[in-house]
């Protein structure tokens, strides 16, 4: 038999005609089952659908067209006379078998391959590389195997009871419901805490700026205080100076008088009456500067007075104001009573 050529391979694998790679197929697959002695006696059409006759073992090691990889090298023929035969097998069979479409594309795969083989102008690199693939592809394929043997244990254990499992959730759902509605109460207690927490804070400010403008107050009565004192204080020591002034014009006054007795009588009746208007006009005099002492003291206390009842009327209209304040905040705690009630008057407080 002659050898098919590079265009017969070609025309093969491209012809629209699907007969041809079916009987090869056909041929492939009788030749595995039987010796080479006895390949003229097998009929690979048997059926009508041109499926072998035999069914595959699905445990042995086959490729995609059920050819067994594991086969004994002794049995096999050639490989050179082996595809002229099948080369021979597919020009001159009839054009009667059936073959899918995934087996087409395997057939087209081996073929691929054989010519790749054939046509390889440097075959000892491929063969390293092959080697090489052969080598990494080893642990892939015992962690493949043992992927499945997991899938294949996993898929063997007995299922739920699916009641059960609806009993389980049904009951985790009624807990999380339990839950979620003591979170929204707890969340509905923080947000009143932190209402009458936010308005307490509000009053303390308020309270604060009030205190702050108290302070300034006092402090403008301490300065108007210490001003009125050193008023007073400049008014006593005038009052000091006046009668220590009188003392030492009476002190004159009675030694002018011891020298005078030392004179004659009557010299001393002449200067009588003299002696008496001065100390009649020394009299006045003190008697004036006390009344007028007294008017600049009265007028002192009056100031006193008119600026202590000033600080008494701001001093009752802020304390009116914190009275009302109060009575606000307690009335918006009466109103918003809730069940935290104690915890609300501890922040309050």
């Amino acid at each position: 038999m002659i050898p098919p050529c590079d265009s017969d391979k070609r025309s093969l694998r491209n012809s629209p005609n699907t007969d041809d790679a079916q009987s090869l197929a056909a041929l492939t697959h009788t030749y595995i089952q039987t010796p080479p002695t006895s390949m003229a006696a097998v009929d690979p059409l048997s059926n009508k659908r041109g499926q072998p006759t035999e069914p595959r073992d699905p445990s042995s090691t086959t490729d995609g067209l059920g050819l067994d990889l594991d086969l004994d090298t002794t049995t096999r023929m050639p490989w050179p006379e082996r595809l002229r035969e099948l080369s021979q097998l597919a020009s001159t069979s009839p054009g009667t078998v059936y073959i899918e479409a995934d087996t087409e594309e395997t057939i087209h795969a081996h073929l691929d391959a054989v010519e790749a083989v054939l046509r390889d102008p440097r075959p000892e690199l491929t063969r390293e590389i092959t080697r090489h693939r052969q080598q990494n592809s080893g642990p892939k394929a015992d962690v493949e195997v043992a992927e499945k043997a997991t899938m294949t244990e996993d898929t063997d254990e007995p299922t739920l009871n699916q009641d059960a499992v609806l009993a389980q959730l049904t009951a985790l759902l009624r807990e999380v419901t339990l839950l979620n509605g003591e979170i929204e109460r707890r969340r509905g207690e923080a947000r009143e805490i932190r209402d009458l927490f936010e308005e307490k804070c509000r009053g303390f400010m308020r309270t604060v700026a009030e205190l702050e403008d108290e302070v300034l107050e006092l402090q403008t009565d301490l300065l108007e205080d210490a001003v009125d004192l050193e008023g007073i204080q400049g008014t006593i020591q005038g009052l000091h100076d006046w009668i220590n002034r009188i003392r030492e014009e009476q002190k004159l006054v009675r030694i002018s008088r011891t020298l005078a007795y030392q004179k004659s009588r009557r010299s001393w009746i002449g200067r009588k009456g003299k002696e008496d208007w001065s100390v009649e006009t020394d009299g006045e005099m003190m008697l004036e500067g006390l009344s007028a002492w007294m008017r600049g003291w009265r007028d002192v206390e009056e100031g006193f007075q008119v600026r202590a009842r000033a600080r008494q009327m701001r001093r009752d209209r802020r304390q009116g104001q914190l009275l009302r304040l109060g009575e606000k905040v307690n009335l918006v705690q009466q109103k918003g009573m809730s069940p935290v009630e104690p915890m609300t008057r501890s922040v309050a407080t």
